[in-house]
């Protein structure tokens, strides 16, 4: 049961078909993630599958290479993670936009 006092809803829009997207960025884990908990309980119920998603920016804030080492390690095992409970994890390199918007 996920505590309703951790949940805040972006915006009314109604949900749409195709998987839900969890898109990763500062809980890097698949344990004790609630947004996580979240999307997976929303997939359950919509019936669709859940992606999770993270964005691996080629620069962020001046970041030697050793933390993109080790925050590298650490996507490995998020994604041994997801895939015990055949959860889809993918990566993308890119700058993410500075603002998103959502079409669901």
């Amino acid at each position: 049961m996920i505590d309703p006092r951790r949940i805040r809803l972006l915006n009314e829009k109604h949900d749409g078909e195709g998987a839900v997207i969890y898109w990763m960025s500062r809980d890097q884990r698949v344990r004790h993630n609630w947004a996580l908990l979240f999307a997976r309980r929303k997939a359950e119920l919509l019936q669709q599958p859940l992606v999770v998603l993270f964005t691996l920016a080629p620069t962020f804030l001046g970041a030697p290479l050793r933390h993109y080492d080790f925050m590298l390690k650490g996507l490995r095992e998020v994604e041994a993670d997801l895939k015990t409970l055949n959860i889809p994890f993918l990566l993308l390199q890119s700058q993410p936009p500075k603002r998103t918007t959502s079409t669901v």
